[in-house]
């Protein structure tokens, strides 16, 4: 082979490549995500962080395969969720501070399950569940319910 052949055949691949890379990396549609919203709190019950909490809203868009992304509103600033939703099962990882190149970032790593399905009309309604973390050792719970609802979670009830 020529070198412009070997150039032109290395092109076609590259582009050929970058063709399906772009078909999985696409978006998703803003129809194909469902957009939920929550009245949130999680709260540490026990081990070296007892107490420490996490309350505000939680925002989640799950786009057809599942796979959530969203954050919490604190009145600090925004905690990045990044999950799993199938059917009335969900499965979160909350990070609390990102990490660097040398350090891991803060997470907490949460299942649970909600009243209704999740992708439907009402996003679940009322969603709770355990998790673990930060620290190691950190075990507590966490609850949900579609905001405008009727709420009564944690130290409120």
């Amino acid at each position: 082979m020529t070198m412009k052949r070997i150039a032109l055949a290395g092109l076609m691949f590259a582009l050929a490549l970058t063709a399906i890379a772009a078909g999985y990396a696409s978006p998703t549609h803003a129809a194909d995500v469902k957009k939920c919203q929550y009245v949130f709190e999680a709260e540490v019950r026990t081990g070296p962080s007892a107490g420490a909490k996490v309350e505000g809203t939680l925002t989640l868009e799950i786009d057809q395969t599942g796979a959530a992304v969203g954050f919490v509103q604190t009145l600090d600033g925004e905690v990045p969720v990044f999950g799993q939703v199938m059917g009335r099962a969900l499965n979160m990882t909350f990070e609390l501070a990102p990490g660097d190149a040398k350090t891991h970032p803060t997470l907490m790593y949460g299942t649970g399950s909600a009243r209704n399905p999740i992708t439907g009309e009402d996003c679940g309604k009322y969603l709770g569940g355990t998790f673990a973390g930060p620290a190691l050792g950190d075990l507590g719970d966490w609850a949900g319910c579609l905001s405008g609802e009727p709420c009564i979670i944690g130290a409120k009830r």
